[in-house]
């Protein structure tokens, strides 16, 4: 987390090998087991979600999906 979090900081987040950036106006974001899901910080319920976002107005950082 400090290599993710020190470059975020630095805005070079996006250079990193293991993340990808996407864009979109419509997420769902899943995961084998239930997954804790955060709303500005307050619990917002567990993983499967869908969250909506106006264009341009939101930037969500994730881990890479392990392969199995």
């Amino acid at each position: 987390m400090l290599r993710y979090s020190g470059n975020l900081a630095i805005g070079r987040h996006e250079i990193l090998p293991d993340v990808v950036s996407l864009t979109g106006r419509r997420v769902r974001l899943e995961s084998d087991r239930p997954v804790p899901v955060q709303a500005d910080g307050d619990p917002a319920g567990t993983t499967p979600v869908e969250i909506s976002v106006l264009p341009g107005a939101l930037e969500v950082y994730a881990p890479p999906r392990k392969s199995e």
